[in-house]
């Protein structure tokens, strides 16, 4: 962990798992791409295509490192994605996820001045029509506010550094999308909180 406010800690790592998801990951990476470079980060990104192989381009195009793996697991593709680079900090973005200006540089702040050691994204539905009150209780709205309280990470829009993620032994490749269940970035959480990180 860096000392508190180290601005050394500007290594960054955007990993992106995706599966068939050319077009989508053609518009997270556009939004991503626009917004870089930020000038007080190094960023790479890294894109980990997980039980397909349609997306090779799309990410090479952007400059982002491309990663193909046999199965289809979200939680391994990121637990690989996150290995891919030697950064302090590692994002987590879906392939779904289009990231608004200045998201990145806000979301990995608290990590740099050694306020936290995970933070999470406000994320906003962009679907048609009405969703369910399960359904958007898994997300946290904009006008929503995270409770410091409950470490209840979401794998599609998240940070934390490095050294935390080791710790706690990454995500768990037997829940999440393509596995078991869900709410592996829920069990990431707890897993920090058990180990007394600050999320």
């Amino acid at each position: 962990m860096s000392a508190p406010g180290n601005p050394d800690m500007g290594q960054v790592n955007v990993v992106i798992p995706t599966h068939s998801r050319r077009d989508g990951l053609a518009n997270v990476l556009g939004a991503l791409f626009a917004d870089l470079p930020v000038d007080s980060l190094k960023v790479a990104v890294t894109v980990v295509e997980n039980g397909s192989s349609v997306a090779r381009a799309v990410a090479e195009e952007h400059g982002a490192k491309y990663i193909v793996l046999p199965s289809g697991n979200a939680s391994l593709a990121r637990n690989v994605g996150a290995l891919a680079h030697d950064a302090d900090i590692v994002v987590f973005l879906d392939d779904d996820a289009v990231p608004r200006p200045g998201w990145l540089e806000r979301l990995v702040e608290p990590l740099r001045s050694d306020r936290a050691d995970a933070t999470v994204g406000a994320v906003q539905l962009s679907v048609e029509g009405e969703v369910t009150a399960s359904i958007r209780a898994e997300f946290v709205e904009t006008s929503r506010v995270m409770d410091p309280g409950r470490p209840f990470l979401i794998g599609m829009n998240m940070a934390i550094t490095r050294s935390a993620f080791d710790r706690a032994g990454g995500f768990e490749p037997e829940l999440g999308p393509g596995a078991l269940g869900g709410h592996e970035d829920v069990l990431l959480g707890l897993k920090l909180a058990a180990r007394g990180q600050r999320a």
